[in-house]
């Protein structure tokens, strides 16, 4: 039987593929090793890396979730979002993989508006313009008390009093 001949480019080609291989090793266990340390931002990579299935890791989208919430515990605004979203079932992966809870969606969106994620912050005061919008003050002598306690102009008095109605009215 005779050896085939390799041309230099195949050899060179599959040299490559080695160091690549032995660089994308050796970036595995260095991510690996910062993220078990507490390293948000390493946390925050090792749960793309998995999503994507990058550097050797296999494709799995929910230890990939498990490891951005870590990275959000641990500070990373981005890591928050995407916990968010996740929990919020936003992000459509996340679906079948991350049981929805909107409680604990909303508390990740307001850590990543908190840890400076801009365009949660941007989503944040949207939200709360279209539930709070800006207070108008009563007309010249209105006699509606709700409307001078929203606006702050009723005395204590007169809040304490409706306060009292209101909760003998719903108990």
């Amino acid at each position: 039987m005779e050896a085939k001949a390799f041309r230099p480019e195949q050899i060179e080609a599959w040299r490559a593929a080695v160091a690549k291989h032995e660089s994308d090793k050796k970036a595995r266990e260095e991510m690996l090793d910062s993220a078990k340390a507490g390293a948000g931002g390493a946390c925050f990579a090792l749960g793309h890396a998995y999503m994507r299935g990058n550097l050797g890791f296999p494709k799995d989208a929910e230890t990939a979730y498990r490891w951005w919430r870590r990275s959000a515990d641990l500070g990373h605004a981005e890591g928050a979002f995407l916990t968010a979203a996740a929990f919020l079932h936003k992000d459509e992966k996340a679906k079948g993989v991350v049981e929805q809870n909107i409680r604990l969606g909303d508390a990740y969106l307001h850590i990543a508006a908190a840890l400076g994620h801009g365009a949660t912050q941007q989503q944040m005061h949207a939200r709360l313009q279209s539930i709070a919008p800006p207070r108008q003050p009563p007309r010249p002598g209105s006699t509606n008390v709700f409307a001078r306690i929203l606006c702050g102009e009723a005395p204590a008095s007169v809040v304490q009093k409706a306060s009292r109605t209101l909760r003998r009215l719903c108990l």
